[in-house]
This record gives structure tokens, C-alpha cells and sequence, in this order.
């Protein structure tokens, strides 16, 4: 992570309290590995681990939700919803989760929020071309890495 580690520090600081940060930006500016980073730089800080989800292969904002619970090994039931059952296991979880690529799927960003909000302990990194603009969220733009010359 040459040049970005003024970005992990922030990352690192923002990430002590549990919240949602996206990490915004144009294609091919480094945000999914930033964040890989990140998330493997502070994952002390979550006693219930880290999870990567890519969000690329969905089409449609709707299977955000239910993407997240099987990424966790949640099962369907017949008595709750997808959100229902995410708010009852994150509830008291000290857990990350990446949320990669999330402009694919942007309608999805309260559904998100509502998790921050119902589930005190957990933290969100989100990467996305585009701000989600929900009231929990921070947003921090980057821009493509400018390497040192060589010396």
C-alpha cells in the first residue's frame, strides 16, 4: 500500500467506533484494496471477524440484504425476513463488513443504514463510485495513488 498509508490511518481511526465509511471513487483508483487492507489492518478491532461481500455480481439492490445473511452462513426462514434476521445476529456482534462495488446496487443504502442503526456494535466498509448518502454514512473520496520516485 505505497503512498496510502495517511488513507489506512484514517481508515483505522474512523473504524475504532462502529459506523459506516465509503470509501468513494472513479475505477481502477485502488478502493477494494484499500479496503482489503484496511480491513485486514484493523481486524483485532472485531472480536466477531471481518467479511468481504462483493457486490458486483448482483443486479438488483433487493438481494443485497439476503447476499449479506449468506455470506454470514445465515439460513432463510420462513419467519423472518432477510433484515430481521441480520438485525437478531448482528445485534450484539463486534464484526465488519466490506461491501465491495456498492454502485451497482446504490438503492440499497438505507437498507444498510437500518443495519448500522439496529446493530450498535457493527461496522460497515463500503467501496462505491458513488456516495450512498445516508445520514450514518462518512464519505472519503480517493484519487489514484501517486507512487514516490524511485530513489
Amino acid at each position: 500500500m505505497l503512498g496510502r498509508e495517511r488513507e489506512l490511518a484514517e481508515i483505522r481511526t474512523f473504524l475504532q467506533e462502529p459506523r459506516l465509511l465509503t470509501l468513494t471513487g472513479t475505477g481502477g483508483v485502488g478502493k477494494t484494496r484499500l479496503a482489503v487492507e484496511a480491513a485486514r489492518d484493523v481486524a483485532q478491532l472485531f472480536s466477531d471477524g471481518t467479511v468481504f461481500i462483493a457486490l458486483a455480481p448482483l443486479g438488483d439492490s433487493g438481494f443485497v440484504l439476503p447476499t449479506i445473511a449468506q455470506s454470514l452462513g445465515l439460513r432463510e426462514s420462513e419467519d423472518l425476513t432477510p433484515r430481521e434476521t441480520l438485525h437478531a445476529y448482528l445485534r450484539e456482534k463486534r464484526l465488519l463488513l466490506v461491501l465491495d462495488n456498492f454502485e451497482h446496487v446504490l438503492e440499497a443504502a438505507p437498507e444498510v443504514a437500518q443495519l448500522i442503526e439496529a446493530c450498535p456494535r457493527l461496522s460497515v466498509l463500503v467501496t462505491s463510485r458513488a456516495p450512498l448518502r445516508v445520514r450514518v454514512s462518512r464519505s472519503t473520496p480517493f484519487r489514484p495513488s501517486r507512487c514516490p520516485p524511485p530513489p
